[in-house]
């Protein structure tokens, strides 16, 4: 895994992509911008149900890697 290689298809070609690790607090920036919404009234970039979603699908990799087999919801 390191360094963390994606491949993906780009015109047709397998290519691989290096993410880079960009420092910093991502749970401070997410408390920050929740703050932010909730002062200005403004809609959060991920909304409650995408988190849900989000939240179910780890659960469920959680569970998947548990019970060692696939988990359908």
């Amino acid at each position: 895994m390191t360094p963390l290689t994606i491949y993906k298809e780009e015109n047709g070609v397998l290519t691989e992509v290096f993410p880079k690790y960009v420092d910093g607090d991502t749970f401070k920036e997410e408390i920050d911008h929740f703050v932010d919404c909730v002062r200005t009234k403004q809609q959060p970039v991920i909304d409650g149900e995408q988190g849900y979603e989000m939240l179910k699908m780890l659960l469920g990799i959680y569970e998947s890697s548990k019970k060692q087999k696939e988990i359908v919801f």
